[in-house]
């Protein structure tokens, strides 16, 4: 399984979701992401994702970048005050496929089952 960049592991996260949208706590985001990283299951394709900290508060700058990169591609918005529900956009389709398109269906069901257990720690 090749390492997936944060984008494609966020994108994924939403596409599974049943409406595209999550509420995000900054805080939960990042240890859910950090715990399912744990499981050597998840340990390569989540190379890419290094996170600093404590266990407790795990924190990830290429997590957080790459949400911020997806609401800049238009791939994901927030549509509340608290600015804590993201949405998939309009675009979220043509910037999902794209960044998809290098893995096959055992490296995209490995994306699935970890998007399951991310959404689960959410």
């Amino acid at each position: 399984m090749k390492a997936a960049i944060p984008e494609v592991l966020i994108m994924n996260l939403f596409n599974n979701s049943v409406d595209k949208s999550l509420k995000i706590d900054v805080f939960n985001f990042h240890k859910a992401f950090y715990q399912v990283k744990r499981s050597s299951k998840f340990q390569e394709v989540m190379k890419k994702i290094k996170f600093c900290g404590s266990p407790a508060s795990p924190y990830s700058v290429a997590l957080d970048e790459a949400l911020s990169n997806l609401q800049y591609a238009g791939a994901l918005s927030r549509k509340n005050p608290d600015l804590v529900m993201y949405s998939a956009s309009e675009n979220f389709n043509k910037l999902f496929e794209k960044l998809n398109v290098d893995f096959d269906s055992e490296e995209i069901s490995i994306l699935n089952d970890l998007s399951k257990e991310v959404a689960h720690a959410l």
